[in-house]
């Protein structure tokens, strides 16, 4: 089983996407359902992007911290599948 880890340091969305984009085609491709589910979990921002579709987004974008704001603004095209 595959260890995921995701960007402790990660300040924006293309760092996450840089890190686990080096981490899983380098060592673990591919990438399975269940490896982003477990990395969604426990990593900082994704888990707290899971909480938002889940339960909704704040009304404003300007009560979303910057590291959100790429995520706020396709939050219509986020979904929650299988977790």
């Amino acid at each position: 089983m595959p260890t995921v880890m995701l960007c402790q340091g990660c300040q924006t969305l293309s760092q996450v996407v840089r890190v686990w984009k080096v981490k899983f085609l380098d060592d673990n491709f591919p990438v399975l359902a269940e490896d982003v589910t477990k990395a969604t979990k426990v990593g900082p921002i994704l888990s707290k992007v899971h909480q938002f579709v889940l339960n909704g987004w704040p009304g404003n974008s300007d009560e979303i911290p910057e590291v959100f704001k790429p995520f706020y603004h396709r939050r219509d095209e986020l979904r929650i599948m299988g977790c």
